[in-house]
């Protein structure tokens, strides 16, 4: 997920930050967005607010890096929790 304008999330969610990929995450985040299934990633968040659409959202929605392994399983119109199919490779 992208931290920056998601704080709140970041912080409710309760996932430990070092589990966390965001743009701080030293060579990890470009890999993590070109494609976040082999790079390991278990879960998406992504910011879709009209005007104010994260990094996440720009790189990922409607690719096939996402609709192939990664099961939309939150949706509030403008943000979006995806999990990989199969936990996350690793």
């Amino acid at each position: 997920m992208m931290s920056f304008e998601n704080e709140s999330v970041t912080f409710e969610s309760q996932v430990p930050t070092g589990s966390l990929i965001y743009e701080g995450s030293y060579r990890i985040w470009e890999e993590a967005l070109a494609d976040p299934h082999a790079a390991g990633v278990e879960w998406i968040y992504m910011r879709a607010v009209p005007g104010s659409e994260d990094d996440v959202w720009e790189a990922l929605w409607g690719t096939e890096a996402l609709d192939d392994h990664y099961d939309l399983v939150y949706d509030e119109g403008d943000r979006f929790v995806y999990r990989a199919e199969d936990g996350g490779a690793e």
